[in-house]
This record gives structure tokens, sequence and C-alpha cells, in this order.
């Protein structure tokens, strides 16, 4: 007995609300992540220097994760939110 053939259904599509919340979870999270690595990198490499510099630098370093991660952490969620939600 031959097998049947594969059944070749084609991948569900993503609706409007699963898009919106891709893209808009990309749109918080691209530019909310790329300041913060910018900021991070320049406190951490203010670290390095002697003097004033990196006392200052230990100082804002917890508001680098504070004021960026929130924000991070919303992109992040809407982003995984919308690749989620149609593969039920």
């Amino acid at each position: 007995m031959a097998d049947p053939p594969p059944s070749s259904a084609p991948p569900a599509r993503r609706s409007g609300v699963s898009i919106a919340l891709i893209c808009i979870g990309l749109l918080i999270l691209a530019p909310s992540g790329l300041c913060t690595a910018f900021f991070g990198s320049s406190f951490l490499m203010a670290l390095s220097r002697p003097g004033e510099a990196a006392a200052y630098a230990r100082g804002f370093l917890p508001l680098v994760a504070m004021f960026g991660g929130p924000p991070i952490a919303l992109g992040l969620a809407l982003l995984l939110w919308g690749l989620m939600r149609d593969r039920r």
C-alpha cells in the first residue's frame, strides 16, 4: 500500500492585530535597546578611567537599567506576543 501524500496546507497568515503588535514592539524595542546599549557602554568605558569620571559612572550605571529596562521589556513582550499570537 502506498502512503497518502502529505497534506501541504498553507501556513496560517498573520492577522492585522498580530502585525500591529509586532510593529509596535519593534518600534519600542529597537530605539530603547540602542539607546540603553549606547549609554550603558559609555558608562562602562568611563569606569576604567581614573578620577571622578569613574565615580559618576558608578552612580549613573543603575539608572541606565532603571530607565532602559522597562521599555525594552515592554517592546520585547509586544514583539513576542505578536509572533506567538497566531501560532496556536
